[in-house]
């Protein structure tokens, strides 16, 4: 017995807003429209920016490390477009 098929509209997605590219990359290949509705934005502080500002530190290595996961992770699932989301 085949599988019925179903007309589906656009789809909505709440997702980390750090996989939100994944997220949309992965409902396109299927076909399907998405509507992101993104959370977790990762956002700069009100702080003085003092000499330990500029100075490396394990969190900001943390932070470049996710970044070139992710962008592996992009480039391995075959997306053409990489974009960067501040």
């Amino acid at each position: 017995m085949p599988i019925p098929r179903f007309q589906v509209g656009p789809l909505l997605a709440q997702q980390a807003a750090g996989y939100a590219l994944q997220t949309v990359h992965d409902f396109e290949r299927a076909g399907l429209a998405l509507i992101q509705a993104p959370t977790g934005f990762k956002t700069g502080s009100e702080r003085v920016r003092t000499l330990s500002y500029w100075v490396p530190s394990a969190g900001n290595l943390r932070k470049t490390e996710r970044a070139i996961h992710e962008t592996l992770g992009l480039l391995a699932r075959g997306s053409t477009t990489v974009r960067c989301i501040a």
